[in-house]
């Protein structure tokens, strides 16, 4: 059982990936964390796409309150993923973190002023490569 004062809810849209983190939560690895069986996350411009996902993350009781979350973190999703991803992010980050104290953190390979470190760049590519 978890000793964590918080639950964490892994997604990504490959399976493979959700087997590789159900893995580490069989293996006991995760269970000081609060780290919660994966979902698939797909998002679109009106936010989750999946119904069973947004309905773990958001049970009906909690329906009402439309800030439950102290943090979001997404990362190496918006420079690969159409437009409309980033929009429901935003607008999932908007309508469920708390108001004043919630945290939406954005990791990836951006590009500042243009430009961005090589190893970057090349990650970049390689991700563009296997989801073009």
């Amino acid at each position: 059982s978890s000793s964590s004062s918080f639950e964490w809810y892994p997604t990504d849209l490959d399976e493979e990936s959700r087997k590789s983190i159900e893995g580490y939560i069989q293996d006991g690895k995760l269970n000081h964390v609060g780290v919660q069986p994966p979902l698939c996350l797909t998002l679109d411009a009106n936010g989750i796409k999946e119904t069973e996902t947004l309905s773990i993350l958001f049970p009906e009781e909690e329906a009402a309150s439309t800030t439950s979350l102290d943090l979001m973190i997404c990362i190496n999703m918006i420079h690969i993923s159409p437009w409309g991803a980033t929009l429901g992010l935003m607008k999932l980050a908007g309508e469920r973190l708390k108001d004043e104290t919630g945290v939406l953190y954005c990791y990836g390979p951006y590009k500042e002023g243009g430009t961005a470190v090589e190893s970057n760049l090349n990650f970049d590519k390689s991700l563009q490569s296997r989801n073009p």
